[in-house]
Order: C-alpha cells, then structure tokens, then sequence
C-alpha cells in the first residue's frame, strides 16, 4: 500500500506542475493576444481616422462646389429678373 500512497502521491505532485505549467503557458498566450488586439484596434483606429479625415476633406470640398454653384445660379436668376423686369417696364412704358 505505500508503495501504491507514493506513487499517487508522485503522480498528484506531476500533475499539480503540469498544472502550473499549463496556467502559466496560459497566462503568456492570454498577454499576447491581448497585444496583438491592442495593436489592431491602433491600427483600425488610426485607418479610421484616416478615413474620417478624407470623408471630411471631401464633404469640404463638395459644400464648395455647391456654394459656388449656388451662387452662379443666384447671379443668373437675378440677371433674369432685372432683365425681365427691364423688358415689363419697356412694355409698359415707364422707359
């Protein structure tokens, strides 16, 4: 019987390492992706920044566009009018 107690008392102490072995193997993977998702949510994060910054650059110039665009057709809308009204008062013989 106690050659029986050691034996299980050897293998006991065998797994207990391999337990700690294992825990410890466990702990270092857990640390590296934890590394490893830190550095791809940097690199999502600077390459939406980089994004957001070209959405934004691009709305800019669009908002330009439109402004000059809106412009021109105000200058061309009221160059018809004072036409038009040029030609109402011809008509009408105020000139």
């Amino acid at each position: 019987m106690d050659e029986v107690t050691l034996g299980l008392e050897k293998l006991d102490a065998k797994v207990d390492r391999l337990d700690h072995k294992i825990d410890v193997g466990l702990e270092k993977l857990n640390g590296k992706i934890d590394t490893g998702l830190e550095k791809l949510n940097d690199k999502i994060d600077a390459g939406l920044e980089k994004l957001n910054d070209k959405i934004d650059a691009s709305h800019q110039e669009l908002v330009r566009y439109f402004n000059k665009i809106y412009y021109m057709i105000f200058m061309f809308l009221t160059a018809i009018i004072g036409g038009l009204l040029a030609l109402l008062a011809k008509v009408i013989g105020v000139f």
